[in-house]
């Protein structure tokens, strides 16, 4: 309708000015390119008032209003004017900062009548969108499509009701509405009007994979920014940009279901090591993937910072993790908790990588949601809309060193006062959201409290895993940023070795990547593959136990006794002359059709489950959620784990893979002849195999 109205009207040429601005350019961070620079020319201008009369007493920001020019559908070329608009000082103005008053009634145009003409009716569609305005800002109840449940009061009752509730079956899924593209939450959360720290460039460094893999072959980084940026760079950073029937989305380090990247970093460490002139202040700094930079979201007190980190080598620094299960729900619906902690699990992983190409090495030290929410500011509820809060996952340490390490992470007794100034507040995600109670109720319950001091001997030198072979020495960068989600694959099968080496990477043990960076306080997870094309193995039904051989031989009679007592429990031998002898077993032998058939069906028929070498589902004992309720959270956090490794040794060997939460839970234990009241519950499945190109990577 404005290119209709207005012509190809070129609003770059003229771009409107605020009267009061000082500063010569203003960054747009929302621009698709990152790297348009506005500059504030003084044009010939008179004052008109827009958007403020008795009738319009909402005040909006610089970021509402382009949010509602892009939902109004108004093409890009028209919002320059906006953001070169920005009033300089005290914080107001900054794109998508405090409210702007002065913006809405003071608004300084040029004399050319078309841009004039423009902004008015810009500014007339804001007006007349306003008179509905309020029932989109409202959560709308997804209970009212659906009878409400009952909501079980007891927090171990409820996570039991929630797995149960959010089960796909053959005839219906979980609940979930029909995705909303008018609502779907932007994917990079900001927070403008804080400082900004651009990350740099930083010198190339090649590490093999197999070299990352050895203890103490990598000299630790010294932490400057250059190496921050790097470290960032190959964990959580934008990877690669796809296109498709004229829209684009960004991949990034870590793998995400769904591609909506729920989970948040903040990074916290002494300033100083960031900027020149940083005094001796102490930055939690948001990460923002889209522009690869740290945004001072807040200053912590510095004795505050080294009580944590006292016993850790100098330099240590912290990473907080937290969710946006908005972004989940919005397409998942119910079944969105699970997801986003299979990416929390992801990110983890992603951590632990990207520390060993430094040098570095992680840890997660502690899940309290209440002292993450007063260190992240997640606890300011005031900060975020209220459907798009942050829910505090975990916090891991990175210490720049490669040696042991011996300490103790204790929680003050006092951490409950303000030791953190905050600033900013995040950007609005979405202009329509959908409440469900369900997942606000199963952050309450499996949120962890645990405040006892945890002795950590983190670090461990990480252990060869023998004679490990590629087809090629690929460099550690090329395979953490060159991995990909597999869109379908071809018919060919993989060589025995290199299956020996994946299962070597996804045995259970604290001294190898990434599992060094999680406690081990619950059981390993259960590892079930059916296998279409391995050599030398017969299509069938397997099973891998993880952990030490004590906990495997008890894990071993309680899982025959539960299954199909027709199972085989044959030991199968793939050490394949490595160090590592993985206790994997076959169940049962079938036609490759047949198991195909099976992986197919209980993978919610995705063609996908069938098409490669082999299909994997993850299973969890839940005996030990019933002891404690926020092994939930660390239980599917460690399937996601899981698959980040997997990804990555698929991507290292020359094969891809693919992530799959959507199964049918009660279809895989029928497989396995579990009851339906069993413990042992599907968490996550997974296919692999040699991938087909996807015709939308761009770059």
């Amino acid at each position: 309708k404005c290119s209709r109205q207005f012509g190809e009207v070129d609003l770059h040429q003229n771009i409107f000015v605020m009267g009061g601005t000082n500063s010569s350019s203003i960054k747009d961070h929302d621009d698709p390119s990152n790297q348009t620079i506005l500059s504030k020319s003084p044009l010939p201008a008179k004052r008109v008032k827009f958007l403020k009369d008795e009738e319009f007493s909402h005040t909006w920001s610089l970021q509402d209003v382009l949010d509602w020019m892009r939902m109004l559908g108004i093409p890009d070329r028209f919002h320059q004017p906006f953001i070169a608009g920005c009033i300089d000082g005290e914080g107001i103005g900054h794109l998508g900062g405090p409210c702007i008053e002065q913006f809405l009634s003071e608004l300084t145009i040029p004399e050319d009548p078309q841009l004039r003409a423009a902004m008015e009716f810009i500014c007339h569609l804001l007006k007349e969108q306003k008179k509905f305005q309020d029932s989109l800002m409202e959560p709308t109840s997804p209970e009212e499509k659906f009878v409400p449940h009952k909501l079980p009061k007891d927090s171990h009752d409820l996570v039991q009701f929630y797995h149960n509730v959010t089960k796909h079956y053959v005839d219906h899924g979980s609940r979930s509405n029909s995705v909303n593209w008018a609502a779907q939450p932007k994917c990079f959360r900001r927070y403008y009007g804080s400082p900004y720290i651009s990350l740099p460039d930083f010198p190339s460094v090649t590490i093999s994979w197999s070299d990352l893999h050895q203890p103490c072959s990598i000299t630790p980084s010294k932490v400057t920014l250059p190496s921050i940026s790097r470290f960032l760079h190959h964990s959580l950073a934008v990877s690669a940009l796809k296109e498709s029937h004229g829209s684009s989305w960004t991949l990034r380090v870590p793998p995400s279901s769904g591609g909506l990247h729920p989970t948040e970093a903040y990074v916290i460490m002494p300033l100083e090591n960031l900027i020149d002139d940083a005094s001796n202040e102490i930055g939690v700094c948001h990460y923002s993937a889209k522009d690869h930079g740290l945004e001072v979201r807040g200053k912590m007190k510095r004795q505050f910072f080294e009580s944590l980190t006292a016993g850790f080598p100098e330099n240590s620094l912290l990473i907080g993790l937290t969710s946006v299960h908005w972004r989940e729900s919005w397409k998942y619906g119910e079944r969105a908790f699970r997801y986003t902690h299979l990416d929390i699990g992801h990110v983890i992983s992603s951590l632990t990588y990207g520390c060993a190409m430094m040098g570095w090495r992680f840890q997660i030290v502690t899940e309290n949601v209440n002292f993450l929410g007063k260190i992240l500011g997640t606890d300011r509820v005031d900060d975020f809309n209220l459907n798009e809060v942050e829910d505090p996952a975990v916090l891991g340490i990175v210490v720049p060193e490669s040696r042991d390490v011996e300490a103790v992470w204790k929680i003050p007794e006092n951490f409950s006062e303000n030791f953190v100034e905050f600033s900013a507040k995040g950007n609005l995600l979405s202009f329509q959201h959908e409440n469900w109670e369900i997942i606000s109720e199963m952050c309450r319950a499996t949120a962890d409290s645990e405040t006892l001091p945890k002795d950590i001997r983190i670090f461990r030198e990480i252990s060869t895993f023998g004679n490990f072979q590629y087809p090629w020495e690929k460099d550690a960068s090329h395979v953490i940023r060159g991995r990909r989600s597999a869109l379908g694959f071809r018919r060919i099968s993989m060589k025995f070795h290199e299956f020996s080496q994946i299962l070597g990477r996804l045995d259970f043990n604290l001294n190898f990547l990434p599992y060094s960076a999680i406690f081990p306080e619950i059981s390993p997870l259960y590892l079930v593959y059916f296998i279409f094309q391995v050599e030398n193995l017969k299509p069938g039904l397997y099973i891998q136990l993880r952990g030490n051989l004590d906990e495997i031989s008890a894990e071993k009679r309680n899982l025959q006794e539960m299954m199909d007592q027709n199972f085989l429990w044959e030991f199968v031998d793939v050490s394949n002359e490595n160090q590592l002898k993985p206790q994997f077993y076959l169940l049962q032998e079938m036609s490759e059709d047949k198991v195909k058939d099976i992986s197919y069906r209980v993978s919610c028929g995705q063609d996908i489950a069938r098409e490669g070498c082999f299909a994997l589902g993850i299973l969890g004992n839940f005996q030990q959620v019933k002891l404690k309720t926020s092994w939930y959270r660390k239980m599917h956090q460690e399937a996601g784990v899981v698959g980040g490794c997997l990804y990555l040794e698929l991507e290292a060997l020359g094969y891809r893979g693919t992530g799959m939460g959507c199964f049918l839970d009660e279809e895989m234990k029928g497989v396995l002849g579990l009851a339906s009241d069993s413990h042992v519950q599907s968490v996550y499945h997974f296919a692999a195999g040699h991938a087909i190109d996807d015709p939308r990577l761009v770059t």
